[in-house]
C-alpha cells in the first residue's frame, strides 16, 4: 500500500463536493460571519445606549403599568422556538417534495 492510500480522508480534499456547492458553502460562511460581526457591533451600541439611558432616567418615576408588560426576553425565546419549529417543518416538506419530484437515476 502506498503512503497516499493510507492518507487520512479527513485531511484530503473531498472530491465529491462540486465547485458550486463549495462556493455556496464558503459564501454562506462569509455571510454568517458578517452577520455575527454586525450583531456584535449592534450589541455594543445597545449597551452604550442603555447605560446612557439609565443615567438619564435615574430618579424618574416609571408608569406603574409597565410591570404588566410581557417579558421581552421570554417573548423573544418563544418567537425563535416557534420559528425553528416552522423552519424544520418547511425543510422536511421541501426535502420530501424534492425527493418526489426528482427523477430516479438509472442504475
Amino acid at each position: 500500500m502506498t503512503a497516499q492510500a493510507k492518507a487520512d480522508p479527513k485531511s484530503t480534499p473531498d472530491s465529491s463536493i462540486d465547485p458550486i456547492s463549495e462556493a455556496v458553502q464558503k459564501a454562506g460562511g462569509l455571510v454568517v460571519s458578517a452577520v455575527k460581526q454586525g450583531q456584535g457591533l449592534t450589541l455594543d451600541a445597545a449597551r452604550t445606549a442603555a447605560d446612557a439611558n439609565s443615567s438619564l432616567m435615574a430618579g424618574v418615576r416609571l408608569d406603574p403599568r409597565t410591570d404588566k408588560l410581557p417579558d421581552v426576553a421570554a417573548l423573544t425565546t418563544y418567537s425563535f422556538d416557534l420559528a425553528i419549529e416552522l423552519l424544520t417543518a418547511q425543510r422536511d416538506f421541501a426535502a420530501e417534495l424534492a425527493s418526489v419530484l426528482t427523477p430516479a437515476k438509472p442504475a
